[in-house]
């Protein structure tokens, strides 16, 4: 891609699956790392919006929120979903999300 990862999304033709094969044929880029970059992308290519992996539709419904991409981008603004994405791999790196509900629970 000439080291603009730009014409990466030009040659997919604003699709996300595309998006990620192409992304994978990088060398040291694999699946978990071209889901990471299309989490962080959708903050600036509104075609990926909302992209939503695996690891981050499985927390979502662990918590009882959406795991359908329409329904899910009716939960936060445009402009928050990137931040709300990226809070449920933490939630899933950092904990259980059983313990997680646990501890809402005891607070409400």
């Amino acid at each position: 891609y000439d080291g603009d990862i730009r014409h990466l999304r030009e040659a997919a033709d604003h699709f996300p699956d595309r998006e990620r094969a192409l992304l994978q044929k990088i060398k040291g880029i694999g699946p978990v790392g071209a889901d990471i970059f299309l989490r962080e992308a959708q903050a600036g290519w509104d075609e990926l919006v909302p992209y939503l992996d695996e690891r981050v539709r499985r927390t979502a419904g662990e918590l009882g929120l959406p795991t359908s991409p329409p329904q899910f981008l009716d939960l936060v603004d445009r402009a928050d979903l990137p931040r709300l994405v990226a809070a449920l791999v933490r939630v899933r790196q950092e904990r259980d999300t059983g313990d997680l509900r646990e501890s809402a629970s005891d607070h409400s």
